[in-house]
């Protein structure tokens, strides 16, 4: 008889810390996800975020509810047709913080494998205004999304990521930001930016790397046109300054030497 009141007793004991142990369990995880839906837990990890190329010096908190403002998926297009996917997104916190997350699949026999992931902080005034565009020529699509805008809207700046091949990633053109309304330029395979400021500049740029590097340009100030060139060294050579009038200021420019406007057949990569 004793032997079966200890068995029970026993038992009691065992059961009544398997208990306990179940409840501290449960609320540990409960406390670990509080506040955070399981779909944008991985949007507010701040460990995650590059905060490139507008950084702050805080970091993200990571109990935030986000708003997904836009999202876009693509497997047509990107790197080499029909083998990769982007699926990017602009989202939005509460401290009105807004980032763009995206990642960029490859097809294999099995499924899309992952072969890369960003988190990006960006301007909270503009839209994602994403293209898919081949912008060095390469022959693999690249993307660009807006980051900014200046001018009342005038200029619209942008981050170009360049899809590279040996990697199969997309890499980004550092200074990309800084120039306006950029696009590829078919007639000197480059890029080209249309920035306004006062009056309009088009300036002619060469990929170098991960950089952006001016060698020609067309300002329009004060009246004056003038064409110039810039070597590696930055050193500035004027071809040409001349008046011109006022309906004559406001003209992009496809080439600087000779001098061509830009015109829709000539016209690169658009939204």
């Amino acid at each position: 008889m004793n032997k079966v009141f200890l068995s029970v007793f026993g038992l009691l004991i065992l059961f009544s810390q398997c208990s306990n142990e179940n409840k501290q369990s449960i609320a540990k995880k409960a406390q670990s996800t509080s506040f955070v839906r399981k779909d944008t837990a991985e949007y507010l990890d701040s460990s995650k975020t590059d905060n490139y190329p507008l950084p702050k010096s805080a970091p993200l908190p990571v109990k935030k509810e986000v708003d997904v403002e836009e999202h876009i998926v693509d497997s047509t297009q990107i790197g080499e047709r029909g083998s990769f996917k982007l699926d990017i997104s602009q989202i939005r916190n509460q401290d009105d913080e807004v980032f763009v997350k995206f990642s960029l699949y490859q097809r294999t026999e099995v499924g899309w494998r992952l072969n890369q992931k960003k988190f990006i902080q960006k301007s909270n005034i503009s839209n994602l205004g994403l293209i898919i565009y081949d912008y060095n020529n390469d022959g693999y699509k690249d993307i660009a999304y807006k980051v900014d805008a200046a001018a009342r809207g005038a200029n619209d700046m942008r981050i170009i990521w360049l899809f590279v091949p040996k990697t199969s990633k997309l890499t980004p053109i550092k200074n990309a930001s800084i120039f306006p309304n950029l696009r590829y330029n078919k007639e000197l395979d480059c890029l080209d930016s249309w920035a306004i400021y006062g009056g309009p500049s088009t300036i002619f740029l060469k990929i170098e790397g991960d950089s952006l590097r001016e060698f020609a340009g067309v300002d329009s100030f004060d009246g004056y046109r003038t064409t110039y060139t810039i070597n590696k060294s930055g050193k500035k050579r004027i071809l040409k300054k001349e008046k011109i009038y006022e309906d004559a200021v406001y003209i992009r420019y496809s080439n600087y030497n000779p001098l061509k406007e830009y015109t829709s057949a000539s016209d690169g990569s658009k939204e």
